[in-house]
């Protein structure tokens, strides 16, 4: 292939990445509080920490408004459910994967924004620390949030989510129940 030819692929691919990702495309990362909804003296959230990972897509509507979706990542604590009749705590690690639409609304550097969609729990039962289940559920998730443009690229956000699921009830042992919470988290995103 001629230098030129090769030269000019370049530049067009460089070119063409660029633009598309100058179009709405964002990463970040998260972290916070996590309530999950546990019920009778079997059960205790240990951790209610929560953090992770985000990736999305805004594309404008108009000169205030962005539509779009995101894919995230996220560890949701632990609960502990009593003591083995060896005197092990025995515990449920959380996690899930989030697909959600966004709608957004921009009021000069700050933006408030409402997502929905669909969370898959994952609960990982350890019995004295040795795995027994791990499986997962999927429910539906919805959430509300402010955010601040701290710079043309920098976003950092307030955000509030529930995730439509269950009462882990003092009769359920299963790790693979979607289970009702709600979340508060801190979000940085770096905007492209």
């Amino acid at each position: 292939m001629k230098p030129i030819l090769k030269i000019s692929l370049l530049a067009l691919s460089v070119g063409l990445s660029s633009s598309v990702m100058a179009n709405g495309f964002y990463i970040g990362a998260n972290a916070g509080y996590n309530k999950m909804d546990a019920e009778g003296n079997k059960y205790s959230q240990d951790n209610k920490a929560a953090g992770g990972f985000q990736a999305g897509y805004l594309h404008p509507i108009n000169a205030n408004m962005l539509l779009g979706g995101e894919f995230g990542i996220d560890t949701l604590g632990k609960i502990k459910l009593g003591k083995s009749n060896s005197n092990i705590w025995n515990t449920i690690h959380r996690s899930a994967i989030n697909l959600q639409l966004v709608g957004k609304y921009l009021i000069d550097d700050f933006n408030v924004f409402a997502k929905a969609g669909a969370t898959k729990q994952f609960g990982k039962y350890t019995l004295g620390g040795t795995k027994v289940i791990d499986n997962s559920k999927v429910a539906p998730i919805a959430g509300l949030g402010i955010g601040y443009n701290l710079t043309q690229n920098i976003e950092v956000t307030a955000e509030y989510s529930h995730v439509f699921g269950k009462t882990l009830g003092s009769n359920d042992w299963k790790a693979d129940d979607a289970i009702t919470q709600d979340t508060f988290k801190i979000v940085v995103n770096y905007l492209f």
